[in-house]
């Protein structure tokens, strides 16, 4: 490792000065670096990118940046959104492909065909009546009946009406999660701002909010959550877990993690808003709706996957993708199982009160997602969740965010388009992201990742060594706890 001389200058790439013998075999190089066995360019070379990344990183830097993102993005958003008018483009694709299903399944209940609504020939019908015979493809709605009763008054718009509408919905709902995370994270609040402008113009994030897909809902959703946690208001984070029922592959991990907890009242909540959802569809839909609904998904899931499975980043879908088949779903299984022992770990480490609890939920959102059978690339945006969560946490204990956290944050963030290149490539690399963010939050919950002073500044060990920790069984060695 890299060290300075008392007598020298700090170790940061830019003292200048002859070279010395240090007195312990090395010699102090021009930058103030112990050279060591040829090694001393390369400890001064990741000085030089260590302190670039800081400074790109700043907060200068980054208001200059969002600014000019969310510029264009604005930009954008707007010239697309003025140039729909209808539901099908210019070059005869549907707009969107996810809001068209949304729309088909609201216009279902509206038309008072809930009966049918996993009928896979009446929801060919119905969309046939929507966009005309001559488009050839079906855009399947695969949500319990719910989402689809509370869209029905949407789809008594003109198609591009409600495509509208439905986006200032998404918009609110962004406006909502921020407003609710605002308490929360009093360190990132020093920097609300720019906060904001990178939330809301994230390419996933900006692109659900205008693209008609859902996936502001869930982050919307799983906010609330955490914010009756935290306030210690259960009743209110089971309500808010119970809606995120309508995606249920969601649900479950974060459910188990409240069960290990005992924090019953909540799942108790949600348990009783799942019975609403199961009345609402049975008016609708009739009493049988989950066995019919089980029964489109049995069809449905090998057709989405044959056809999408290379957009998908969860562990499953990429192991599916890109492992021959005999090994795929073993791989899968392994990895899966690792990241849920991960999560039950550190799910009891922190009282909910306690400002080290948002990294575990953020660990078990992290691990929801990497679990679930169904992630598609647009659902990247639900890891700003975990990331604003850890990161405040991290900024709270007065630490630095290192140079390698902000790395691995900035190439998650403006790398995100790098999904299009799995089919190339039969890889899904957005998988490496939550990835990697889970074992970064391991390393946090540790009590040695993402500082300056910890293992940011050595990951290679010291996160290495917190995540054979979690294997470890309970009382065979301390484990860091790091509260208010």
């Amino acid at each position: 490792m890299a060290a300075s001389t008392a007598d020298e200058p700090p170790n940061d790439g830019t003292a200048r000065g002859p070279r010395r013998a240090d007195g312990r075999g090395g010699v102090v190089g021009r930058a103030g670096v112990v050279e060591r066995g040829g090694a001393g360019w390369r400890v001064g070379v990741g000085g030089l990118v260590s302190r670039a990344v800081r400074t790109l990183t700043s907060h200068r830097w980054l208001v200059v940046f969002c600014a000019a993102n969310a510029l264009g993005c604005g930009v954008v958003t707007v010239r697309y959104l003025a140039s729909l008018d209808g539901a099908l483009g210019p070059q005869g694709e549907v707009i969107t492909g996810d809001f068209m299903h949304f729309y088909l399944g609201g216009r279902m209940i509206l038309e008072g065909d809930g009966a049918a609504l996993y009928d896979v020939a009446a929801q060919g019908e119905t969309q046939a009546r929507i966009v005309g015979p001559q488009y050839g493809k079906v855009h399947w709605y695969n949500y319990p009946p719910t989402f689809a009763v509370a869209l029905a008054p949407l789809s008594a718009l003109p198609y591009v009406w409600a495509f509208y509408v439905y986006d200032l919905l998404m918009a609110a709902a962004m406006a909502a999660t921020l407003w609710m995370l605002r308490p929360l994270l009093p360190a990132l609040g020093r920097y609300w701002g720019v906060t904001v402008l990178a939330v809301v113009f994230f390419h996933p994030i900006i692109r659900n909010i205008v693209g008609g897909q859902n996936t502001v809902l869930t982050v919307f959703l799983m906010t609330g959550v955490y914010v009756g946690l935290r306030t210690d208001r259960g009743v209110l984070a089971g309500v808010f877990l119970g809606l995120l029922l309508y995606k249920p592959q969601l649900v479950l991990l974060l459910g188990l993690i409240l069960l290990v907890r005992g924090a019953l009242r909540p799942v108790m909540v949600a348990g009783v808003v799942g019975m609403g959802h199961y009345l609402v569809g049975a008016v609708f839909c009739g009493a049988s709706w989950p066995m019919t609904f089980l029964k489109f998904l049995a069809w449905f899931g090998p057709v989405e996957a044959r056809l999408n499975r290379a957009t998908h980043f969860s562990l499953l879908r990429v192991c599916e993708f890109s492992l021959p088949a005999a090994w795929a779903h073993v791989a899968a299984g392994v990895m899966m199982l690792a990241v849920l022992a991960i999560v039950i770990r550190f799910a009891r480490q922190h009282a909910a009160s306690e400002a080290g609890f948002a990294v575990s939920w953020a660990l078990a959102i992290t691990g929801a997602v990497l679990i679930s059978p169904y992630a598609q690339y647009y659902d990247a945006g639900i890891l700003v969740l975990p990331v604003l969560l850890g990161l405040d946490y991290v900024l709270q204990q007065g630490r630095d965010p290192s140079a390698k956290l902000r790395l691995l944050l900035v190439a998650g963030y403006v790398l995100y388009p790098i999904y299009e290149v799995s089919r190339a490539i039969q890889f899904q690399p957005l998988v490496l992201w939550p990835v990697l963010i889970l074992i970064w939050l391991t390393g946090v919950l540790s009590g040695s990742g993402g500082s300056a002073d910890t293992a940011g500044s050595d990951p290679p060990t010291t996160l290495w060594r917190s995540w054979l920790s979690v294997f470890r069984p309970a009382g065979a060695a301390p484990t860091t706890r790091v509260s208010r």
